[in-house]
């Protein structure tokens, strides 16, 4: 279609070029530059007619003044003459028409790329205004800095951006002061990790793998540890156990997790290299929620009424999980409800349900470890249940920070002094180095030495 369109404007074009060489005479004509800035007062005059009407906006409206005042200012008003013209001229043109046609489709193939759509020019006026911005507010936050340099939230800031830029090295420098004047944050830890990575084009470095552990070992649900560690397994050539790896976070995954798509996508390669069956995805349908119509209707009701809908919809999953009960997320969802409504037995229940069916989702058995034994728990010794369930925990990633713990202080108060000093001696390897809990975590172990 392009080249159609290409075609025609150079026959055009041609004889637009041929004409004045071809033709014998020239007519004087009128003067076109008056007859422009008439048709331009015209085009003043609608466009003050059609704000009188409030069909433009004000910004519109000065913006096509301008525009149409700077045409005025651009024309040539004179008149214009004309003479005659040899008829032999024409004999020029289509040599001429040709080596400006040929010259014209050289430089287009040479140049040319037709696929690209044309930028409005207020789209680029509007996106060089915004990096000017951007621009400024950078210089400002730096110089911020030069004089705040215990600013974390500030670095962090400056970090992101530096980064968001692609000014990766600059940004690395930047991440690591956030990290030192937050007291190692672990979300900017991992950020710090996944920066290191892009300056390594991508590698997986043994520094990034160290900064996700340290910030899993604060938040355990942070998946990029085990997402970045299977990557590291996968560039060193271990394909197998790099499939394993994505395999076992795909299992304890949220069935809404973003990041689930890249996991399974990495499954679906490395099964395929390895010549084996590429495992389907499972697709989970979840519970029934609340419609717009039901939030609309809520926002209306008083408080108590607000509660009498909100224990309908529980009342109605809870029916549906007891018709159609293997269905761990909605088990878990059921947990979650009965727990902010306060009844923490059919909460324990539902939580017990999700982590039976799904005995390999540590997030599930971490919720229902916490419902046995919570922060408001009125005893200090956990329940044999809790610590079976940690336990488990265990077999299924033995470097659980929670369940090192408490599975560490239970085999100590049972007189198995070695096995818990190796398990808190793991926790403590996991924890930074001024970390307050480190202090009573070496507690532990001292005792158990000294027993």
């Amino acid at each position: 279609m392009i080249w159609a369109e290409l075609g025609l404007v150079a026959i055009g074009f041609i004889l637009v070029l041929m004409w004045p060489l071809y033709r014998r005479t020239v007519r004087p004509t009128e003067n076109a530059g008056e007859a422009r800035l008439q048709i331009y007062r015209d085009q003043l005059t609608e466009i003050d007619r059609e704000a009188e009407d409030g069909l433009m906006a004000p910004a519109e409206l000065d913006q096509a003044r301008l525009e149409i005042q700077r045409r005025m200012l651009a024309l040539d008003i004179g008149v214009a003459t004309a003479t005659p013209s040899s008829g032999k001229r024409w004999q020029l043109a289509i040599p001429l028409a040709l080596v400006v046609l040929a010259g014209s489709a050289a430089l287009y193939l040479q140049l040319g790329q037709p696929d690209v759509p044309d930028e409005p020019f207020a789209s680029r006026e509007q996106e060089q205004r915004d990096e000017n911005e951007f621009a400024t507010a950078l210089a400002q936050l730096k110089a911020h800095l030069e004089a705040t340099p215990d600013d974390a939230a500030a670095w962090a800031l400056y970090a992101r951006s530096l980064r968001q830029l692609g000014q990766t090295d600059d940004a690395v420098s930047a991440y690591e002061q956030a990290l030192k004047t937050s007291g190692n944050d672990p979300e900017l830890a991992s950020e710090l990790g996944e920066t290191l990575i892009g300056q390594a084009n991508g590698t997986v470095t043994p520094r990034a793998i160290a900064l996700f552990e340290q910030a899993a070992s604060a938040n355990p649900k942070d998946p990029r540890a085990a997402f970045y560690k299977a990557m590291a397994k996968e560039q060193a050539g271990d394909r197998a156990g790099a499939l394993a790896d994505f395999k076992t976070l795909a299992q304890s995954a949220p069935p809404d997790a973003p990041w689930l798509v890249p996991v399974n996508a990495n499954i679906a390669e490395l099964s395929q290299q390895l010549g084996l069956p590429v495992p389907a995805v499972p697709t989970r349908t979840p519970a029934p929620g609340p419609s717009q119509a039901d939030m609309a209707a809520a926002a209306n009701m008083s408080g108590g009424d607000q509660q009498k809908m909100i224990r309908s919809m529980v009342a109605r999953l809870d029916q549906r999980l007891k018709d159609n009960p293997d269905d761990p997320d909605g088990w878990q969802r059921l947990g979650k409800a009965y727990g902010v409504l306060g009844e923490a037995d059919k909460s324990l229940s539902a939580y017990r349900e999700a982590a039976t069916r799904a005995p390999t989702r540590v997030d599930y058995q971490l919720d229902y470890a916490h419902a046995l034994f919570g922060p408001g728990a009125a005893s200090n010794d956990p329940p044999p249940a809790f610590v079976e369930v940690m336990r488990h925990i265990l077999s299924l990633d033995a470097n659980q920070p929670e369940a090192l713990w408490f599975v560490g202080r239970a085999e100590a108060a049972s007189g198995h002094k070695q096995d818990a000093i190796a398990l808190l001696t793991r926790l403590l390897a996991q924890l930074p180095p001024d970390a307050p809990v480190r202090g009573t975590v070496q507690k532990v172990i001292d005792q158990a030495k000294g027993g």
